[in-house]
């Protein structure tokens, strides 16, 4: 079986790339793929006339910051790039307008950064090269093990605790005294709502219970909720 043909398949059908894509073209796709994941589903419905968000400054800020690579520690230069992303957003006369939250851009560059790791990965199984590969192992391999986790609904259920000792890092609204329960983007805080705060103490939070890398971690845990999601017939 030629196994080329299936991962070149994959590649073009999630992503509308090819193998001999340059790498500015894979960086675009990447991060219009992620931005749809940070907006989707209600996440962030800004309101005609009431607020505008800068798209392109915004995509130019992600280009720019992956071309500038990590000489400050990745999460300081993680953070400048949210706080940037959120400033894109600017609100009309109603105060009310939803704003481009903490939790949306740290989803947006996330998911942009974890595209770019899956494309990478494809490539290596099909043992191509492109510019876009060279830019990646020049740029972003040397700190893949300090990636952040995007957090979503399924992250936040895949990390929710049973012990109503172990919810000091869970965000937002006080929880009862009998436990956390069962997560619930109606009755928590959800990810799209999240400030800066909320996220770090999320994302902190991910980094002392999983002991390895943040995309060997995630992976299967995002995939099981799921799963389980899909079981129960709600995976949204």
């Amino acid at each position: 079986m030629n196994r080329e043909i299936g991962i070149k398949f994959l590649i073009w059908s999630y992503f509308n790339l090819d193998c001999s894509e340059c790498k500015k073209d894979v960086i675009d796709r990447c991060i219009e793929l992620a931005y749809k994941d940070a907006t989707n589903q209600g996440a962030f419905n800004a309101i005609k006339d009431k607020g505008q968000y800068n798209k392109e400054e915004a995509k130019n800020s992600i280009s720019e910051w992956l071309e500038k690579g990590f000489s400050k520690s990745f999460d300081e230069r993680h953070n400048e790039l949210c706080e940037t992303l959120c400033s894109c957003y600017t609100k009309g006369d109603n105060e009310k307008s939803p704003a481009f939250s903490y939790g949306n851009a740290q989803k947006w560059v996330n998911m942009t950064v974890k595209y770019l790791y899956i494309y990478r990965s494809l490539m290596l199984a099909l043992d191509a090269e492109n510019d876009f590969c060279s830019f990646y192992d020049e740029k972003l391999y040397p700190f893949e093990e300090y990636f952040h986790v995007p957090i979503d609904s399924f992250i936040m259920q895949a990390i929710w605790p049973e012990d109503k000792e172990d919810t000091d890092w869970i965000p937002g609204k006080k929880l009862p005294k009998s436990g956390p329960g069962n997560y619930s983007d109606s009755k928590h805080t959800p990810w799209s709502k999240f400030s800066k705060e909320d996220y770090y103490s999320v994302q902190d939070h991910i980094k002392s219970i999983s002991g390895k890398s943040p995309m060997e971690w995630e992976n299967p845990r995002w995939i099981q909720v799921a799963r389980e999601r899909k079981k129960n017939g709600s995976d949204k």
